[in-house]
């Protein structure tokens, strides 16, 4: 489980430097980079899980 929460804590982080980004080209607009950070980590919560049930 410890790799996962250091995958989730770099996506987090990445989310935030994305979300910036976002914000420096288009200022008070975060949509865009909140849109593909929340896919994504959606995607590995759900990856970690469907490993999880596997195991057991």
């Amino acid at each position: 489980m410890n790799k996962y929460i250091k995958a989730l804590t770099i996506l987090v982080f990445v989310f935030i430097i994305f979300s910036f980004y976002e914000w420096k080209i288009n200022p008070g607009d975060w949509h865009t980079g909140s849109r593909i950070g929340a896919t994504i980590m959606f995607a590995l919560l759900g990856i970690a899980e469907l490993q999880e049930e596997t195991k057991n």
